[in-house]
């Protein structure tokens, strides 16, 4: 199979793997053609000689990528900085590496994802910014279930005014979605409040209902996150579980 030559594609590296000596095969994800993985030649220093690329092979900061070749792996012409962000460290960094996670476990190679691609970007910015993160992770996770065919219905059944009332009680149960929920009833799924739906469809929430919306998007989206990720756990929740405060992930 011959592939056309790509040449400077918006990217973000995800993840990479030593191949043979000086070689690695590293997973992208692209704006125009989803996630891809290339065989990078020498980008790993051996027995004195430099890696090529020197430090621009970086996770998290924006990239123009050149790719192309025969077969199913194709070879990394040439990458270059396509701006500077700056390093990420603490809950932040593994944050990002939870990101990347989410990204190779819940998209196909090859799929164009190119709204995606743009949530990722942007979140990628705001994390360097004095913004709750655990927000943006929730918001991230919204998209990509939106993304890859799993949206959250906010249209709910019934009447029209029960979905715009802060304080009214619904249970969303995987593969059938979200529905009022009378007081005395029981959910066999996750519980919350229109008011989280309301931050989730619209993308804020006020300050006062931060220890309500908060606890209940993230037990929402795990509980959604689960049925698509399978029993294989996530090597970055372990870590991000690991730090302070809890309610990151």
């Amino acid at each position: 199979m011959t592939q056309e030559r790509i040449s400077l594609e918006p990217a973000f590296l995800l993840h990479q793997l030593p191949y043979r000596e000086s070689s690695a095969l590293i997973d992208f994800f692209t704006h125009h053609h989803g996630r891809i993985r290339v065989l990078a030649k020498g980008v790993r220093s051996v027995a004195g000689r430099k890696a090529r690329y020197g430090g621009v092979l970086q996770p998290f900061q924006p990239l123009l990528l050149s790719w192309g070749g025969r077969g199913e792996l194709p070879l990394l012409y040439g990458v270059e900085v396509a701006g500077f962000l700056a390093p990420l460290v603490g809950n932040h960094l593994i944050s990002g590496f939870y990101l990347n996670e989410l990204l190779l476990r819940m998209t196909h190679r090859h799929e164009p994802h190119s709204d995606l691609f743009g949530s990722y970007h942007a979140t990628m910015v705001a994390l360097r910014q004095p913004r709750a993160l655990a927000w943006l992770l929730r918001l991230f996770e919204r998209d990509l279930l939106a993304e890859c065919g799993y949206a959250i219905d906010f249209n709910l059944p019934g009447e029209r005014s029960a979905a715009l009332q802060a304080d009214a009680l619904f249970c969303c149960r995987q593969q059938q979605g979200i529905v009022p929920l009378a007081a005395e009833s029981h959910c066999d799924g996750v519980a919350l409040q229109g008011k989280t739906l309301m931050a989730l469809a619209s993308g804020r929430y006020e300050a006062a209902d931060a220890a309500t919306v908060l606890p209940q998007a993230k037990q929402l989206l795990r509980y959604l996150l689960s049925f698509y990720l399978g029993d294989k756990p996530l090597q970055s929740r372990a870590l991000l579980q690991q730090q302070r405060p809890r309610s990151l992930t």
